[in-house]
């Protein structure tokens, strides 16, 4: 009689291991796919959010680069013009 109980707890604590189990990999299962379709939504998302702020950038570059193109040629501009000499200026009203 001890022995077919201590038999029956066994058996017990294994089944009660296995529904453990599987109710442990039902649920990984649902959550796999909970998070599968978030990054899929995030992907969807995410891909025209960057290559817009992608653009941004670029366009961003593109427009300091012509301000230092300007400023380099004012510059040029003003070191020609007090390379002719400070005269030529006045007479001419042109600083």
């Amino acid at each position: 009689m001890i022995k077919q109980s201590i038999k029956r707890r066994i058996v017990a604590i294994a089944v009660g291991l296995i529904i453990l189990m599987l109710a442990t990999s039902i649920l990984s299962m649902i959550m796999v796919g909970r998070v599968g379709h978030l990054l899929d939504e995030l992907t969807a998302r995410y891909t025209p959010a960057n290559a817009h702020l992608t653009r941004m950038n670029i366009l961003s570059l593109q427009r300091a680069l012509a301000l230092r193109r300007m400023r380099g040629r004012k510059q040029e501009g003003l070191i020609h013009l007090a390379a002719r000499g400070p005269s030529m200026h006045f007479a001419t009203g042109v600083l």
